[in-house]
């Protein structure tokens, strides 16, 4: 079976027979996620809580980072595997791949690509006017009409909408500021809030995967992973299961 048509499937199907395992959750689960980023909500959506509130979850900073002490430590990886329906499977994922192999699906997870507009609770206090949008370059690229039609100017921060969204916290942008971000981040920083809660117009989602995976002897293709995947995908289909669509509040 075609992978893409595999992943389309996908998104209406996730394993909540294991969602209950206990031995998954007696294991340590690793992911490359920042505070506050979709793949930090994602994974909130499985567990049913805050993963920062969970002392056997570590968020690396990279998903080599994360499949490397998953591997090591024999405990599980929580991957953004890809985006549908315009699929492309996930680069920093599928690169950390070709030294790693994936030897178990445990759950799989579809989340809604969706961007919110936060300001900082003293400009929304005070009335002052927005007049500049802070996110990360593409996030800005993506909604880059939204912004225009408001007549707002854009401040890129290559690091990402996270950290866009901890400076505006923080005070370096000023109170005419706003962020384009997950909405998970008005949970980390308090004084941010939710003006807009989602203003994408797309219909994106992400596929995130709880997953087992092992070193492999030997370094293999970008090629070869996607069609690993998408062998593992075809065996693990016809599991019964419920999608979980958004992230918990």
């Amino acid at each position: 079976m075609h992978f893409k048509v595999i992943l389309s499937l996908l998104i209406i199907i996730c394993f909540s027979s294991f969602t209950k395992s206990s031995s998954i959750h007696s294991k340590y689960i690793f992911i490359s996620s920042s505070a506050g980023d979709r793949s930090h909500s994602a994974l909130n959506t499985f567990l049913n809580k805050n993963a920062l509130e969970d002392e056997k979850v570590f968020f690396c900073r990279s998903s080599e980072d994360a499949i490397k002490k998953a591997a090591m430590k024999e405990g599980l990886v929580f991957l953004k595997l890809a985006s549908v329906p315009n699929f492309y499977l996930h680069n920093d994922t599928s690169k950390a791949l070709q030294t790693y192999k994936i030897s178990k699906i445990h759950v799989v997870v579809k989340q809604k690509i969706k961007y919110s507009l936060l300001r900082h609770e003293k400009a929304l206090e005070n009335k002052i006017k927005l007049e500049f949008i802070a996110s990360a370059p593409h996030t800005l690229k993506v909604h880059e009409t939204w912004f225009k039609s408001q007549n707002l100017s854009a401040i890129e921060v290559p690091s990402g909408s996270v950290e866009a969204a901890r400076l505006l916290s923080e005070g370096t942008f000023g109170l005419n500021t706003g962020v384009i971000t997950n909405f998970q981040a008005s949970n980390i920083y308090p004084n941010l809030k939710v003006v807009k809660a989602d203003i994408s117009s797309n219909k994106t989602y992400d596929i995130f995967a709880l997953v087992e995976v092992r070193k492999r002897k030997a370094k293999t293709t970008l090629l070869e992973v996607k069609e690993e995947v998408s062998h593992l995908f075809s065996k693990t289909i016809s599991s019964n299961g419920e999608v979980n669509d958004e992230p918990v509040l």
